[in-house]
């Protein structure tokens, strides 16, 4: 005789002491298990209490205060078990009472074997489906609002509705913690940002911070090959993830499942479920639902970054404009100055030449071409600047000898240093070479040197010194100057602050020069160090790469 597919729990309520007893020798003779015989309503509900029988077989007309339909009635207020009656009546009013109940199927008495069977298998699988129809509903309910809450939701309060998800999500499925790990690409870790736990002393989101994505290598290389990963005991693990299988026990886990969040074709994070009281196995119905709850905790975290990056760019933005107002408020002020005083000097020469000697009129020709030359610098570097801020500045990196573009800078500006008798000295060897744009390093060279030569005292020295890493050059532009005040020194780089001193001899500096350089440095992986004391001299270093990025790699 084939055997139901589990011993399904049968509880019979019946009064004729010689019917329950065939009743419960015909069931077991099928496999199936009798929980309990009994007579009266009354103990029907408090063995179903006790039991939880997966059936219950109930004579209509019982002993006691309750009859079979009034037991039912309580009965599936509390419980959902599928119920057949037994009854020897076929009345119209009995059969209409008992309707009402719902129940799952009748048996006329008396009755055979195979009748009895074929209604109880007919019962129980009726109820299964009803029970996986109800929560196929609760789920689509659940996921609906879910998925409604959290579109509702403002992206600064996302975080606290991300976890009440888990935690309405957790509870649907059984399982006592779930939490969100996020994974940083740049330094290759993981954070646990979200967590729900139905006891705060299983939290780990405190510890789980920084950690080497090395710890859950196994996992995420099933999870791109599976998309979902259930561990229903730890001996599942197999030997290659021994150190998962470590972590996992360390945190007192029972079973886990995980899926991969996904969004811009890669698994940005993971989505888990714990079981830490009890073990969980999931069934198929059950894995369709963290499917979708994950593609919309994906969806959410993917807006949630976007919008957070659109925000960051809108104030990136502003501050760039308000820092840009400003720089230009400072480059107008100081283009004005140089041409006051031409202004005013053509003007005395204009209307009063016949007035001065030419000792004079020499001195004043001389301070109109300094300011003339200091306007020029000024215009060549603005205008440098305003190319690499629309991209028309094009940058060509090549291997380029920076020990000749070093000796064309000192030339350039032989006449400049001779002027205050400063020697300018390098030791940097032929053949140094680093890849970048040769007129961009051509640029920052001749304003280091510039505003060393500026800011040195007459009869000093500037060095220019070189070291070299396995990948990188390091040019040193060292001065035995005034130095840099601490509070300069912040702003440097800075181009809503005016930086822009006299020299040594009252030279006029540019208020650009030094941004121009850091531009250029950026646009060629480069960087720039500066290190200075105030009436001992400063230390600019340029660091630039060695060969092509990838060259070698």
């Amino acid at each position: 005789m084939n055997q139901p597919d589990s011993a399904k729990k049968i509880l019979i309520v019946e009064d004729e002491l010689l019917v329950s007893e065939d009743i419960a020798f015909r069931l077991k003779s099928l496999g199936y298990e009798v929980t309990g015989q009994v007579i009266s309503g009354e103990e029907a509900l408090a063995s179903v209490k006790n039991d939880k029988p997966d059936l219950i077989l109930m004579d209509i007309m019982l002993k006691g205060k309750l009859d079979g339909i009034q037991t039912y009635e309580i009965i599936s207020k509390d419980y959902s078990i599928p119920l057949i009656y037994l009854t020897s009546y076929s009345d119209e009013k009995t059969f209409s009472r008992a309707k009402l109940t719902q129940p799952f199927g009748y048996i006329i008495k008396p009755f055979e074997e195979r009748e009895l069977k074929t209604v109880i298998e007919v019962a129980l699988y009726k109820h299964l489906m009803e029970e996986r129809l109800e929560r196929q509903l609760k789920s689509e309910e659940l996921i609906s609002r879910i998925s409604t809450q959290l579109l509702a939701t403002k992206t600064e309060d996302l975080d606290a509705v991300i976890v009440d998800s888990l935690k309405m999500f957790s509870k649907y499925a059984g399982v006592d913690k779930s939490f969100i790990l996020i994974i940083n690409e740049n330094n290759n870790t993981y954070d646990s940002v979200y967590e729900w736990c139905f006891d705060n002393k299983y939290s780990v989101t405190s510890r789980m911070k920084d950690v080497p994505l090395d710890s859950i290598k196994w996992s995420l290389f099933k999870l791109k090959e599976n998309k979902i990963l259930s561990i229903n005991k730890l001996s599942d693990f197999p030997a290659e993830a021994s150190v998962e299988k470590k972590l996992i026990e360390s945190l007192g886990i029972k079973s886990y499942t995980a899926i991969g969040l996904n969004y811009n074709n890669k698994i940005r994070g993971i989505l888990g479920f714990d079981s830490i009281i009890t073990v969980k196995e999931w069934d198929e119905r059950e894995l369709f639902s963290v499917k979708l709850f994950s593609e919309i905790i994906s969806n959410t975290l993917e807006r949630k970054l976007v919008e957070e990056q659109l925000r960051n760019s809108e104030r990136s933005l502003k501050e760039l404009n308000i820092a840009k107002d400003k720089f230009f408020s400072i480059i107008a002020h100081d283009l004005k100055n140089p041409f006051m005083g031409i202004l005013g000097f053509t003007e005395i020469l204009n209307s009063s030449f016949e007035q001065y000697d030419d000792a004079e009129k020499q001195k004043m020709i001389s301070f109109i071409k300094k300011s003339a030359e200091s306007a020029y610098k000024l215009l060549e570097n603005l205008l440098e600047w305003s190319r690499v801020q629309i991209g028309a500045a094009k940058v060509e990196p090549v291997l380029a000898d920076i020990s000749i573009l070093i000796n064309e800078s000192i030339t350039s500006l032989k006449n400049f240093a001779q002027a205050k008798n400063i020697k300018i000295i390098t030791t940097v060897p032929n053949e140094t070479y680093v890849y970048a744009d040769i007129e961009m390093t051509k640029t920052v060279i001749r304003n280091l040197l510039t505003n060393a030569i500026k800011f040195s005292y007459t009869d000093g020295y500037i060095k220019i010194t070189s070291e070299e890493t396995p990948d990188k050059i390091k040019i040193s532009v060292t001065d035995k100057g005034v130095g840099i005040p601490k509070r300069v020194m912040e702003n440097l780089f800075k181009i809503d602050k005016s930086t822009s001193s006299k020299g040594t001899m009252g030279e006029k500096g540019t208020g650009i020069g030094l941004i121009l350089c850091k531009e250029f440095l950026d646009k060629n992986n480069g960087e720039i160090i500066v290190s200075s004391t105030e009436k001992e001299g400063s230390t600019f270093m340029v660091i630039l790469p060695k060969e092509e990025p990838g060259e070698n790699s």
